[in-house]
Parts: C-alpha cells; sequence; structure tokens
C-alpha cells in the first residue's frame, strides 16, 4: 500500500492519539496498523478488509465528481494572405467598396433584469442612452453595425480605422439611409456640382486654361481625392501668385469638398499630420514656403509632406502599447495634399506637383465672397458632401480600369504623367458616362503644361543640359539614328550659361564639372581622353530623342508632316523632323 493511501485510512479514523496507552500506542505504531472506519478498529494497510474500505471510498468520489466533458482540440488553418482590414474610411476590398462611418444612435430601455432577484422590472420613465457608433456600408448597399443590416462583427472585414474623422467630413445618416433605399447620385451631375461651385468663387484669369477648362480640372482632381484607393498615384497641387490672389482662398475651397479635407498651418503637430495622413484626407499646407527650405522645417514633418504620392508608402514610428511596452508601427503616408505659396516648388516637389498659376480677380463677386459663408454656395453643402461620399462608394470598383487606360493612351510617361493621372482616369470615366471631350480637354491641358513648366518650377539644371545637347547635337546629326554624335561637358556648359542670360532664368553660373557630373547620371558614355584634351561624351539620335522625351520635351524624331506650324513658347526646344533623304531638318529646331 503507498504511503497516500495510508495517510487516507488514518485520515478516516476519529480516535485520538491521548486515549491509547502508551505500550498500545508503541504496539499498533511498530506494526504499522491503521484504524479502520466506522469502528476504528485497527487493521493492517494491506488486509482485505483495508482494500475494500478503499475501493469503496474511490468508487463514492468518482459518483460525487463526475468527469467533465472536454471541448475539442482548435483547428489550426495556415492562411494564403492576412485577413483584410478597413484602414481608411473609403477602401477598395477585393473588388467592392466599403465606407466607414460614425453615426449617432438612441438606445431607448423599457425593462431590465434585476441580477439580484432574477425579475424583470420596468424602466419608468425609460432610460435613453445616446452615443457614436461605427457604421460600415458596402457598394452593394448592405450595411453592418447597430440598426444595419448586420451586426458588424459579420462584416468579415476588420475596421481598424486611426482615428474617427470630423463628423463634419462624415457619412450623414440621411445619406445613409437614401443609400440603403436605394439612391445613387448621378455622376455627371455631381461633376457639374462641383465645377460650377469652383466657378461661383474663383477666377482664372491668364492661368494654364480658359475659365471652364480649369474648373473641370479641379472637379476631376476633387474626384481622385474621394477615389484614391483606386489608383496608385496622386498628384499634389501648387496654388501659386502674389499677395491676394485667392491662393488659400482656392486651397480651402477644395478641401471643403475633397475627401476628408483639412487645411492645416505650419503649428500642426507631427502626430496631427501623421494620423491625418494615415487617413489618407486631403491636406492643405497654407503658407508652404518653408518646406522648401530643409533648415527652417522640421525634417520628420518635411518628409511626410513631401513624400506620400505613391501607394504604399509609409512612415515607421515608435509607439507604445498598452502593456507598457513600445512596437513599431508603418503609417501610411499616401494622400493628397495642397500647398498654398507665394514661391514656386523645388525641382523634387515639382516633379510630384501641379502649378496653379493665379493672379488678382478683376470680379468683384468673386473677389469679395466667402468659401466658408455656405450660404454663398450655389448647391447645398451638406448634400453634396452625401453625394460625393455615394458617388465613389458605389463607383470605386470601377475606377482601376480607367487608371489602366489612361496608363495605356496618355501623351505622358513617366514622371511628366504621375501628377496627372488619377484626374486624367476621373476624366475617362465621366467621358465614358456622356461628359463629351472632357478627357481630350484635360489631355490637351496636360501636353500644354509641360511647355509651361519651365516657367511655373524653379530651375532643373538637368533640363537646361538636356535642352542645351538637342539645340547643340540636332543640327549636325546624321541621318542614321544610332550613328555617334560626340559633344564635352565645356561646350553643353557653354550653351546652357547662354540659355541662362539669354532667358534672365537664374543668376547662376554652371561649370562644366557640373555638366559632367549631370552627364554620368544621364548615363551617357564616355570617349577616352586624348593628350591635352577633355574629356568627352557619346551620344547619338535615337538615344537624345529618348532621354528627351523621358525629360517631357517635345520628340526629335518625328514625321516632317507632323511638324508644327508655328514657333513653340518662350523657352520650348521645336521638333525636329526628318526631310526625304532622311536628314534632320536643322531648321526645325527653332527656339524662340
Amino acid at each position: 500500500m503507498t504511503k497516500g493511501h495510508r495517510e487516507q485510512l488514518i485520515s478516516c479514523g476519529n480516535v485520538k492519539n491521548e486515549i491509547l496507552g502508551f505500550d498500545e500506542w508503541h504496539s499498533i505504531k511498530q506494526e504499522g496498523l491503521v484504524p479502520l472506519p466506522p469502528d476504528n478498529l485497527y487493521v493492517r494497510p494491506d488486509s482485505k478488509e483495508a482494500k475494500e474500505y478503499l475501493a469503496q471510498q474511490e468508487k463514492s468520489k468518482k459518483d460525487s465528481n463526475p468527469v467533465k466533458p472536454k471541448a475539442a482540440q482548435p483547428v489550426v488553418e495556415l492562411l494564403d494572405n492576412p485577413p483584410a482590414r478597413l484602414t481608411q474610411a473609403l477602401q477598395l476590398i477585393d473588388g467592392h467598396g466599403y465606407a466607414v462611418t460614425w453615426l449617432w444612435v438612441k438606445t431607448t430601455i423599457t425593462e431590465r433584469v434585476d441580477h439580484k432577484t432574477g425579475y424583470v422590472i420596468r424602466c419608468d420613465p425609460p432610460i435613453e442612452d445616446k452615443k457614436k457608433r461605427v457604421f460600415v456600408m458596402r457598394d452593394d448597399g448592405a450595411s453592418f453595425g447597430e440598426g444595419g443590416d448586420k451586426p458588424i462583427e459579420e462584416l468579415g472585414v476588420e475596421v481598424s480605422l486611426p482615428m474617427p474623422p470630423k463628423d463634419a467630413k462624415l457619412w450623414t445618416t440621411r445619406g445613409v439611409k437614401a443609400y440603403r433605399a436605394g439612391y445613387r447620385p448621378e455622376p455627371l451631375d455631381v461633376f457639374q456640382r462641383l465645377v460650377s461651385l469652383i466657378d461661383r468663387f474663383m477666377s482664372f484669369d491668364r492661368s494654364l486654361a480658359e475659365q471652364n477648362t480649369m474648373c473641370e480640372l479641379l472637379g476631376c482632381y476633387i474626384l481622385s481625392t474621394w477615389f484614391l484607393d483606386a489608383f496608385d498615384v496622386i498628384g499634389f497641387l501648387w496654388p501659386n501668385g502674389t499677395h491676394g490672389t485667392g491662393k488659400t482662398k482656392l486651397g480651402i475651397l477644395v478641401c471643403e469638398v475633397a475627401y476628408l479635407g483639412e487645411v492645416l498651418l505650419s503649428g500642426s503637430t507631427y502626430a496631427c499630420l501623421r494620423d491625418l495622413a494615415d487617413l489618407g484626407a486631403a491636406l492643405l499646407f497654407d503658407d508652404a514656403e518653408d518646406l522648401s527650405d530643409p533648415r527652417r522645417t522640421d525634417p520628420d514633418k518635411r518628409s511626410l509632406l513631401l513624400a506620400g504620392n505613391r501607394r504604399g508608402a509609409t512612415i515607421a514610428v515608435k509607439e507604445q502599447g498598452p502593456d507598457k511596452t513600445w512596437r513599431t508601427r508603418f503609417v501610411n503616408a499616401y494622400c493628397p495634399r495642397l500647398f498654398t505659396a507665394i514661391n514656386l516648388p523645388d525641382p523634387v516637389l515639382a516633379s510630384r506637383t501641379i502649378v496653379i498659376p493665379l493672379v488678382r480677380a478683376a470680379d468683384a463677386q468673386k473677389a469679395n465672397s466667402e468659401v466658408l459663408d455656405y450660404a454663398q454656395w450655389p448647391h447645398d453643402r451638406r448634400t453634396l458632401l452625401d453625394d460625393l461620399w455615394a458617388l465613389a462608394l458605389a463607383n470605386l470598383p470601377s475606377l482601376p480600369a480607367h487608371d489602366d487606360a489612361v496608363g495605356e493612351d496618355a501623351p505622358l510617361m513617366g514622371r511628366n504623367l504621375e501628377p496627372w493621372r488619377a484626374l486624367l482616369a476621373v476624366a475617362h470615366w465621366l467621358d465614358s458616362l456622356g461628359e463629351a471631350g472632357l478627357y481630350q480637354r484635360m489631355v490637351t491641358l496636360a501636353k500644354s503644361y509641360q511647355t509651361e513648366r519651365a516657367e511655373l518650377e524653379t530651375i532643373d539644371l538637368t533640363k537646361l543640359v538636356i535642352r542645351a545637347m538637342i539645340e547643340l547635337l540636332a543640327p549636325a546629326a546624321p541621318a542614321a539614328p544610332t550613328a555617334p554624335l560626340i559633344l564635352g561637358a565645356s561646350e553643353i556648359a557653354d550653351k546652357v550659361n547662354s540659355i541662362v542670360k539669354d532667358e534672365d532664368l537664374t543668376s547662376i553660373i554652371v561649370s562644366p564639372q557640373r555638366v559632367g557630373n549631370i552627364l554620368s547620371a544621364l548615363r551617357l558614355e564616355k570617349v577616352p581622353k586624348t593628350s591635352g584634351g577633355s574629356r568627352k561624351r557619346k551620344t547619338c539620335v535615337d538615344q537624345l530623342d529618348s532621354i528627351a522625351r523621358s525629360y517631357g520635351f517635345p520628340p526629335i524624331i518625328t514625321d516632317s508632316s507632323t511638324l508644327p506650324e508655328e514657333p513653340g513658347r518662350l523657352g520650348q526646344v521645336g521638333q525636329v523632323g526628318r526631310g526625304e533623304d532622311g536628314i534632320l531638318t536643322a531648321d526645325a529646331l527653332e527656339v524662340t
């Protein structure tokens, strides 16, 4: 018998040791006897009576404590992809559009259960509870949340937004109810309301195009902010002009109807900017002159503001979790941005930006109007915002196809196309719905913008070097497009300085060494250096044409039938055509 069984038998006895004599107790202890209930007769632990008693006790214990049922082991399955998460208020997931909003709900309790007595108690008066609850709408009209078609747990997508946006920017209860009832706004009607709104407050005299085309440009850009998740790249806007030209006014107007638009001043903290960018909100940075100077701007804020024009752009930050441990979080930086400034953007930011030149308006009605006085709006602001939410949710899955069409059809390429691509996709979509000629008007505007970039951006030395190369080499180019063309950095530097002086572009003097660095960055082949001479570079007409196109210059090689009849704009290089003998015609390269 084990020690445990002996202890069990001994514990069952109720005879006190002190009633036994010394001799009796010594004898019992020496022989290892134990008391056997109920009479407490001392027996050997291995006797038959002791074994029967222990078996009876074990059976009683099992009967009084039945074995509890065990649940089946959980099934672990490896997933091919992480679970879908809603991290923005408008998002495209697996071909479906989702919109997240926060709606106020009122819960009325008329009866409750008393937890002490278990009785149902009537509440008189009823208890009312008002709270803001998260609510998700799917593009097919299904709603998830308290008061919706299904509880939010059945959505199948985790809702994980960094913070709720402002109530004034959210989809309202009235708009959500209308969408659930089957209302879908007409895209062309919403677009025309945006155009008329911009035309009501802004004057675009002597801007990039005539008044209506500029209003259409901004209307397409505003819609592109709502379809952000359908695109891989988004351009920035830079309203530019002297004091009193309406830069801030235009920025505020765009933010009033753009997706979660917010107007921010330079005093805004980095953490606030980070969370707003994480939502994909359209952000306006007023008086952005300091952004071009790293010495006058917080480097964290500058990196956040100037990056993020492409999907997948993230910023890694350290945050303290609920358990007081520090964790790395990757914050989305991909969102639309607007900058207002008297100065022009630097070359890096300019390559991602559409500069909107403005002058003082002569129209007193527009000049004296106030954007934030909603009574002056030609349309109800709240209804327009609700229709923009509904329009974006219903049509978000359709926009990627139009973005692909722009990539195949647009005459621009690379960095020159990127700032325009999203709004061109919106124009392509609206054109397919019946807004005749809109896409072609936007394409024409995007092409003409390239000819004005020298006046709308700060000096880009790389472009100046390319232009100097074209002017130096094209007139003497051989007939064969791959025949070598030799030139030196000194010749190009002299030509660049001549262009700078003739057109009063800047006061800097470009050295041959600086030109040489740019030629190396362009990957032009070096020619072996001869004794006593400077190093030369080798290129050809085909290579020069490819470089020119990639930087937004007109093509060098083209049919003579497509040559322009009139000279180009100030400071722009004309096209070079081939005659009947295939030789490049130098007169086509006239610079005016």
